[in-house]
């Protein structure tokens, strides 16, 4: 699926997203016990994960923002980042 610029992109507990693009200006969030697989974060969006959510397969950044959230472990598989930047948010 694509999120175009603009939109946002919720995976709650218990579910679950694959093959996503995100476009300028485009976010998806992944909750605590939600799944991403295949995600491709275009310049200009922004991918959150929070504590308990899981990116897997391959998670690809291109001039693009990933923040993780909370105080945890992270599950990330794959990750390629080409620019972009990653920001760690309530870690004690």
């Amino acid at each position: 699926a694509t999120v175009a610029s603009g939109g946002a992109e919720n995976v709650v507990s218990g579910g679950s997203a694959s093959d996503t693009v995100l476009q300028s200006g485009a976010t998806q969030t992944v909750y605590t016990g939600g799944s991403a697989t295949d995600t491709t974060a275009n310049s200009g969006s922004t991918l959150n994960l929070e504590v308990g959510g899981t990116l897997s397969g391959t998670t690809t950044l291109t001039q693009a923002d990933l923040n993780l959230l909370g105080s945890g472990t992270y599950s990330i598989a794959g990750l390629t980042v080409s620019g972009g930047k990653i920001t760690l948010w309530g870690v004690k």
